[in-house]
């Protein structure tokens, strides 16, 4: 039996209204009244977009670091073919491994621009980290710990800024009386 054009709408109607609360594995947030046609299924292909927009916000700040510098810029953009990752990851062709690759270049550039005494404590996570990844089979599989290594390069982004801030500022004290 074939519903009637005015039943579909009323039932699309309903599915609008319809609403679940909905508690994220990650990091325990829950989110209250979430309307049923957000809830996605889990064997539907991951959305690339939050994780491209996410991971061309890195390497943005990442470049931020250094205004001047031409060749880290292309360094950061070569490495990452962006429409080719978002048809990857729309066909479910993603792979750790290619996460693995991505961040393993991430984590190159900023270990390039952190202070020498952050760097041991930064290649033990991040070596910790590729670890997991690698146990990871697929793209899908790896997706619980991105938000995690985005907080983490984010929060070593912020530390190289403070470090110059800081940097800058000692100059600044050190040098102001000569002039």
């Amino acid at each position: 039996a074939s519903a009637s054009e005015g039943e579909s709408d009323s039932s699309k109607e309903r599915s609008d209204v319809i609403s679940l609360d909905v508690e994220c594995l990650c990091d325990g947030v829950l989110e209250k009244n979430v309307p049923l046609g957000r809830v996605k299924i889990s064997t539907d292909p991951p959305v690339p977009t939050p994780f491209l927009l996410s991971l061309q916000d890195t390497l943005n700040r990442i470049a931020g670091l250094t205004p001047h510098r031409a060749d880290l810029h292309s360094e950061l953009t070569a490495a990452v073919d962006f429409p080719l990752w978002m048809q990857m990851m729309t066909h479910s062709a993603m792979t750790a491994r290619d996460i693995s690759m991505i961040f393993t270049h991430v984590f190159s550039c900023i270990i390039k621009l952190q202070a020498p005494i952050r760097s041991e404590p930064f290649v033990q996570w991040t070596n910790e980290y590729l670890r997991l990844i690698s146990a990871c089979s697929t793209f899908e599989s790896t997706v619980p710990l991105l938000p995690l290594l985005f907080e983490f390069t984010n929060s070593c982004i912020d530390e190289i800024r403070r470090d110059v801030s800081r940097t800058l500022y000692c100059l600044w004290l050190v040098l102001s009386p000569i002039f």
